[in-house]
């Protein structure tokens, strides 16, 4: 991945973490699964509240339908 870290593959997607680019990483249980979320830019002071606000508004429940 050109000098970066693969954290995962999924859907043909890679998520890595590289130099000179700051990246957060969150994962958490949802019932028996496991999600993770990659926010990462070269200009964060600029984005990241926005980003958090985004992540504030995700919500899972393990009700089945």
């Amino acid at each position: 991945m050109d000098g970066a870290i693969r954290l995962w593959r999924t859907y043909g997607s890679d998520a890595g973490v590289g130099a000179g680019v700051t990246t957060r990483v969150v994962v958490m249980d949802v019932g028996d699964q496991v999600v993770a979320f990659e926010i990462w830019g070269f200009h964060q002071d600029r984005w990241l509240d926005l980003a958090a606000k985004l992540l504030d508004t995700v919500a899972f429940t393990t009700d089945a339908p």
